[in-house]
């Protein structure tokens, strides 16, 4: 659903769904954290971040603003929100940025109207506070995977 709509409550197995993913991320983050202290190279996908609204972060909150607030609505987004909270920033972030157009004619298993707005987020964003390693993702599939062992290369 894109920023500039008004969310609609999607209902209560949607937002248990979305309590159980905030806690299945956590645990992941620590098992990558653990592997990463041990001196693992961990590669983590979609990552959740704060600035990100769209994807891969609490959704409850921006889903449940228009709705009367049960108890177990705020609760479950209380428990979505602290799990997150508990993810730190990854050492090394890139941020693969293509063309929202572009991104909806990759993603054909995909709605397109959610790859679109998605997309767009992540193409507006300024990514200066997280400092991000911007990929041009508009270029093949084999120069953006060069680009980016190059710099995880000359970061370790």
């Amino acid at each position: 659903q894109p920023l500039d709509r008004p969310a609609v409550f999607p209902g209560y197995p949607w937002l248990l769904r979305e309590t159980c993913a905030a806690r299945d991320r956590y645990l992941t983050y620590l098992a990558a954290r653990r592997r990463a202290n041990e001196g693992t190279l961990v590669i983590c996908d979609r990552f959740p971040l704060p600035q990100i609204k769209l994807m891969d972060g609490p959704q409850a909150e921006r889903m449940t603003r228009n709705c009367s607030q049960s108890r177990l609505i705020r609760t479950l987004s209380a428990i979505e929100k602290q799990y997150y909270n508990q993810i730190e920033l990854p050492e090394l972030l890139f941020v693969l940025r293509a063309d929202p157009e572009l991104a909806v004619r990759r993603k054909t298993d995909e709605d397109p109207d959610s790859v679109r707005a998605r997309s767009t987020e992540i193409w507006e964003m300024s990514w200066d506070s997280l400092r991000a390693h911007i990929i041009d993702a508009n270029r093949p599939k084999d120069e953006v995977l060069s680009e980016l062992k190059a710099v995880v290369w000359s970061q370790i």
